[in-house]
């Protein structure tokens, strides 16, 4: 079906005068036309092009057409391209009955029947421009859902996603995968001395310093305030130990925020077990991070 700004018919004229006419339609609505010169040719072009419509002349045979159209259908890709059938007149509506089942957009005999076609690929065109706007539209939203605004991380429904992505692969290719769990460490004092927009500071700085440490397969997600949670992606949890120590020195060593604040963490660490659910691995994580701050803080407990 259609994909991108292009818009591209396939036909099997079977004259050179209708070839000649698809191809002053093609020019006047400013598509690509493509003429076959049987119907197998058709079905190996399908495969090469992005096909918008097939235009088909019923001089090729019934019996051919249906053929062809019943090999379309047993493709998902192709069994929903429009279907525009030349026939001589008075054939419309009983060869509507036969190919009822197919995604025919018109049936039209020969008289004035370009200008029916540009009105079609007009429709068409227009109708593909609004569902590529729409796709693009949606895809942008639900990319924006799963971003934090703040810091650029992830977010809880972003961490839904890319959870499900790494049990997938740890299910179909035992990829194993860890979760860290961090939070800065007396951050309240931070805002209540500073400010909440220092606080923010910190915040963003600090999640800029992990997203650039990661690798492009995990994944940092803000869980609420100052709480993080690091996917790390093929890892188990000896190199998830190594990274959230890594992420801890790299936190106190930096100055974070316009004023250069010194700042801590504590961390908890944890390997994926097959069959756990997102909350189940939050909550046992958490634990961790809990022990982390209740052992003093500025540590890592896996």
């Amino acid at each position: 079906m259609y994909q991108g700004s292009r818009f591209t018919f396939l036909a099997v004229p079977q004259s050179l005068q209708i070839e000649q006419v698809l191809e002053d339609v093609a020019i006047e609505t400013r598509v690509d036309c493509i003429c076959l010169q049987n119907t197998q040719e058709l079905l190996e072009s399908i495969l090469e092009y992005t096909t918008d419509l097939i235009i088909l002349h019923t001089a090729i045979g019934i019996e051919i057409i249906h053929q062809t159209l019943k090999t379309l259908q047993r493709d998902e890709e192709c069994k929903e391209i429009p279907l525009y059938i030349l026939c001589s007149q008075g054939e419309e509506e009983a060869l509507s009955l036969t190919f009822k089942e197919y995604p025919i957009i018109s049936m039209v005999s020969y008289k004035n029947w370009q200008y029916q076609l540009i009105s079609v690929i007009r429709f068409l065109k227009t109708k593909n421009q609004y569902e590529d706007d729409l796709h693009e539209s949606l895809q942008e939203s639900e990319t924006q859902n799963q971003i934090d605004p703040l810091t650029g991380a992830l977010n809880r429904y972003g961490a839904e996603h890319k959870f499900e992505a790494l049990v997938a692969d740890f299910e179909s290719r035992h990829i194993p995968f860890s979760i860290i769990m961090f939070d800065l460490d007396f951050f309240k004092k931070i805002n209540d001395q500073h400010g909440h927009d220092v606080g923010d500071e910190v915040l963003v700085s600090v999640s800029s310093l992990i997203q650039h440490d990661i690798r492009k397969d995990d994944a940092l997600i803000r869980f609420g305030g100052e709480e993080f949670i690091i996917f790390l992606s093929k890892a188990d949890k000896e190199v998830a130990k190594m990274k959230a120590e890594g992420f801890r020195e790299a936190i106190q060593n930096k100055g974070h925020g316009m004023d250069k604040l010194k700042v801590t963490a504590s961390f908890g660490v944890r390997e994926y077990i097959d069959s756990e659910s997102l909350d189940k691995l939050i909550s046992k994580v958490d634990k961790l991070l809990y022990q982390a701050k209740e052992e003093g803080r500025n540590r890592v407990v896996f």
